[in-house]
């Protein structure tokens, strides 16, 4: 090829201007179609291609900058190469502070034991692997994260390092907290109550049974005194079974057990029928829930109704339970003074029924309008 043709003092200059980052540029090619027509046209198609190059590049980073996600790249060594602007936000540290860290610098120690998980699934070849730690700021707070890394690979499946993404779960984690210890308060106040009625009642009954037995045998039987301390003594073991009973229902009806949800609730009803106007229609449906549904279906209602006759200074509590097609539909409305459910925080009521409506996993409408009463209507699968 003849050197001549080819002018260097053009293709020098392109090829500076490529390297500024000016990739727009382009030399003429003329109407000869000869070698230097070629050598411009490569030129030509590598301005392009580097400029589809920086497109794509400049795309990407929009994304990996945009995303809330906390994103680390990390090369085949494990060592921090580039982070996007949430990381640097979350961790208050920049690229350069970084570069060529290992990802132990920025997990809580607490949770270092990981990075033998993540050594065990690269030496295993996972493609990712999911877990949850927490974050180091530089102002040594802890940030609660649940993570994924992932393997990076290019066009020949060959490793390229590492994607590190996560999600800051403070909200999630403070909610976890705050519902176990709704949950820790439920079940101690529901102990102390079980532990009131078997001391307070019970055992003040069974006190006062041993007493009088006790002056029996000091007794002449056929004596008044003796049929009227005799009759007392019954009296009071009366009212211990109905004390025992109350209790053996709080904890499990006995009718839930063996005759069902129906049973169950009718027998709920009719036990606070003398202090309180409940409407039920005593429905003949045959339940196909599971036991643990039909619980959670009986304390939901049983909740509702002690709530009501609680706070509600209601007049009337109605319950009806329907079924329609495969669907068993639960209505319960007390006609109280009512409350605002957005300025209402969970107390042990409202989040028992809650929770146990999201393990049933149904469908439903819980509020409280002001002087109108409070309602919930719910709608589950049934086989």
């Amino acid at each position: 090829m003849n050197s001549e043709i080819v002018n260097v003092d053009e293709i020098e200059e392109i090829i500076i201007a490529y390297a500024n980052g000016d990739l727009s540029r382009r030399l003429d090619i003329s109407d000869n179609r000869d070698d230097r027509d070629t050598i411009i046209a490569g030129i030509n198609m590598l301005g392009e291609e580097l400029e589809r190059t920086m497109i794509s590049r400049d795309y990407f980073m929009n994304i990996y900058n945009s995303v809330s996600e906390i994103l680390l790249f990390l090369n085949v060594e494990g060592k921090i190469t580039g982070l996007n602007h949430a990381a640097e936000r979350v961790l208050n540290k920049t690229l350069s502070d970084l570069m060529g860290s290992e990802l132990k610098s920025i997990i809580s120690d607490r949770f270092l034991q990981i990075e033998n998980d993540i050594r065990s699934a690269i030496m295993l070849g996972e493609h990712y692997l999911s877990f949850e730690a927490a974050l180091k700021t530089s102002n040594s707070n802890e940030i609660p994260i649940s993570c994924t890394l992932s393997r990076v690979v290019d066009k020949f499946n060959s490793l390229n390092g590492y994607l590190f993404i996560a999600k800051d779960i403070t909200e999630q984690k403070n909610k976890e907290i705050n519902d176990l210890r709704i949950a820790i308060s439920s079940q101690e106040k529901e102990r102390k109550r079980l532990a009131y009625d078997l001391h307070d009642s019970l055992g003040q009954e069974l006190n006062a049974v041993k007493m009088y037995i006790n002056s029996l045998v000091l007794m002449d039987t056929s004596s008044e005194t003796f049929i009227e301390t005799f009759e007392s003594c019954k009296s009071i073991l009366d009212n211990s079974l109905d004390t025992i009973r109350n209790i053996s229902f709080d904890l499990m009806p006995k009718a839930l057990e063996h005759g069902g949800l129906i049973q169950a609730i009718s027998e709920f009803v009719k036990r606070l029928s003398l202090i309180a106007e409940i409407e039920y229609n005593f429905p003949k449906l045959k339940i196909y829930l599971s036991p643990e549904s039909q619980i959670n279906l009986f304390r939901i209602i049983q909740e509702f109704v002690n709530n009501s006759l609680k706070h509600a200074n209601r007049s009337k509590i109605k319950i009806h339970l329907i079924r329609r097609k495969k669907n068993i539909i639960l209505s319960i409305t007390d006609y109280g003074k009512g409350f605002k459910m957005s300025e209402k925080k969970d107390g042990n009521g409202i989040f028992n029924i809650k929770t146990r409506l999201h393990a049933l996993n149904a469908e439903y409408n819980f509020g409280s309008d002001i002087n109108k009463g409070t309602y919930l209507k719910l709608l589950i699968e049934d086989k």
